[in-house]
C-alpha cells in the first residue's frame, strides 16, 4: 500500500502534534548565537588596559625569545627548556557556553521525564517535576552574562533564589557538576580571545616549552581536551608519556622523544587529590629538562604561589572567574584580561 505525500504529513503532525504542544509549553533557556559569545568574550578584555597589556606580553614573548638565545641555554650539548606553564579552565578557556548548555539540557530534557512520570510516577524524579518546571521557566532569562564560577553565583546573578539544602538545589548542583566533568561537553569551549595565537606564538617563535597544567581529570578528559585545544587553535602534545613507566621512558628512543616534544597535557589521576599543579612528577620531569619561565592562571593563590616558587620567572592571572577572586595576589603577578595584542 501507497501513502499519498499529503497522508503521510497529516500522520507526522498528528503523531508530533503532543510533542510540539509540550514543548511549546515547556518554558527554555536561549542557546546564545556566534555573535553573543563573541560579545561575551570581547567584554572580557575591554575591562582591562588594552596598551598594558599589550605590553606586558610583548615583553614576555620578547624575555623568552632572549633566554633561548642565551648561552646559559645550551649545557652539555643539549637545549635547556624554557618552560610556561598554563592552566586551561577559565584560563585559556572559557567555559561560560559550556555551563550554560549543561543548564539547557537540564531545562530541554523536562518534557521526557514528563512523559516517563506519567507512565511511571512512583521514579525518584517525578516527585521534583513541579519544582522543576517551576524553576526553569523562572530561568528563562538565563544569558552567558549571568554564569557565574558556581551555581550559587549564577543564581545570585539572574536574581534566583533556592536553598542551598533544598531538593531541587542539590538536583541541580548535582546535574551541573556531573556533567561540567564529562569530555563530551569539551565542544562547548571557548578560547579567550588571542589565547592561541599567543600560545602558538610562544610555542613557535619563542621557543617555549608548553605545559598545560589542569585539574581536569585525565580518564574523563584527555581526549577530549586535546580535540577542544586543536579546534581551538593550540599548540597539541603528540606523545602523552604520562602513559609509559619510568623504565621505558629511560629508554634511549623515549628519552630523545621526549627531549624532542615541547608541548605536554598534565591532567589529574584518577584517585589524585590535592593540587597537582604545585607538585607533579611529570612536570618536574620536564623541569629537570629546563627552567620555569612563566606561567598563566586564573586562581590568585596558584598564581602567587608560582611567583614565590619561581622567583625568575614571570607569571600572569587573567581576571576572568576565580574560586577565591579576592584572594591576596603577589605583587610580582601581572594582570591581564584577555590575550589580545
Amino acid at each position: 500500500m501507497r501513502c499519498s505525500t499529503p497522508l503521510i504529513l497529516v500522520l507526522l503532525l498528528v503523531f508530533l502534534a503532543p510533542v510540539l504542544a509540550e514543548n511549546a509549553r515547556s518554558p527554555l533557556i536561549r542557546l546564545p548565537e556566534k555573535e553573543d559569545i563573541d560579545a561575551h568574550l570581547m567584554a572580557y578584555h575591554q575591562r582591562g588596559n588594552p596598551d598594558r597589556q599589550r605590553e606586558v606580553l610583548d615583553g614576555f614573548l620578547t624575555r623568552v625569545r632572549e633566554l633561548n638565545l642565551a648561552p646559559n641555554t645550551i649545557e652539555e650539548g643539549k637545549s635547556r627548556r624554557k618552560i610556561v606553564l598554563f592552566d586551561l579552565d577559565n584560563t585559556l578557556f572559557d567555559v561560560d557556553f559550556k555551563n550554560l548548555v549543561i543548564l539547557f539540557e537540564y531545562c530541554v530534557n523536562l518534557p521526557q521525564v514528563e512523559r516517563a512520570c506519567t507512565q511511571k510516577p512512583e521514579q525518584p524524579d517525578c516527585a521534583l517535576l513541579p519544582q522543576k518546571k517551576d524553576f526553569c521557566g523562572r530561568a528563562a532569562p538565563l544569558q552567558l552574562r549571568h554564569i557565574g564560577y558556581s551555581l550559587t553565583e549564577t543564581l545570585t546573578n539572574l536574581k534566583l533564589s533556592l536553598d542551598p539544602r533544598s531538593a531541587l538545589f542539590l538536583d541541580l548542583d548535582q546535574h551541573c557538576n556531573f556533567w561540567f566533568f564529562q569530555g563530551k561537553y569539551c565542544e562547548y569551549d571557548r578560547p579567550y580571545l588571542g589565547a592561541a595565537e599567543f600560545v602558538s606564538e610562544l610555542h613557535d617563535k619563542a621557543g617555549a616549552t608548553v605545559v598545560y597544567l589542569t585539574g581536569r581529570r585525565k580518564v574523563f578528559f584527555f581526549h577530549a581536551t586535546k580535540q577542544a585545544l586543536d579546534h581551538g587553535g593550540f599548540p597539541v602534545p603528540a606523545i602523552d608519556f604520562e602513559e609509559f613507566d619510568p623504565h621505558a621512558l629511560a629508554m634511549p628512543e623515549m628519552k630523545n622523544k621526549f627531549r624532542e616534544q615541547r608541548v605536554f597535557l598534565i591532567m589529574k589521576g584518577e584517585a589524585e587529590t590535592g593540587d597537582h599543579k604545585l607538585t607533579n612528577p611529570m612536570l618536574e620531569r620536564i623541569q629537570a629538562e629546563g627552567e620555569i619561565v612563566g606561567g598563566f592562571e586564573n586562581e590568585p593563590e596558584i598564581a602567587s604561589t608560582w611567583a614565590n616558587t619561581y622567583p625568575d620567572g614571570q607569571f600572569f592571572l587573567i581576571k576572568t572567574k576565580a574560586r577565591h577572586p579576592n584572594a591576596e595576589l603577589d605583587a610580582r603577578v601581572h594582570l591581564i584580561h584577555s590575550y589580545l595584542r
